[in-house]
């Protein structure tokens, strides 16, 4: 009898191993979709400010939401923002 239940327990470690898989290939295909939106909308910002000339242009690129970024939820997504955070160079 305890052959049946060792299969069984290995046939359930492999189901959950398998379910974890696909949860992680979700993810991680989901994340690589938006990987390159996110380096297009630094690239936007960073060239905004290179562009800047004064302070003034600076403080006015700060608050612009990059185009790639419009119609999303776009609390916390300005160029300032992200300056801030450190994800631009």
């Amino acid at each position: 009898m305890s052959r049946p239940v060792k299969k069984s327990r290995q046939n359930l470690v492999a189901q959950v191993a398998v379910a974890i898989l696909v949860m992680v290939g979700f993810f991680w295909f989901m994340q690589m979709g938006r990987a390159p939106i996110q380096v297009m909308v630094w690239r936007d910002c960073e060239n905004r400010y290179r562009q800047a000339h004064s302070p003034a242009d600076t403080a006015a690129i700060d608050q612009q939401v990059p185009p790639l970024e419009q119609g999303r939820d776009t609390v916390g997504k300005t160029c300032g923002a992200l300056r801030a955070a450190g994800a631009l160079h």
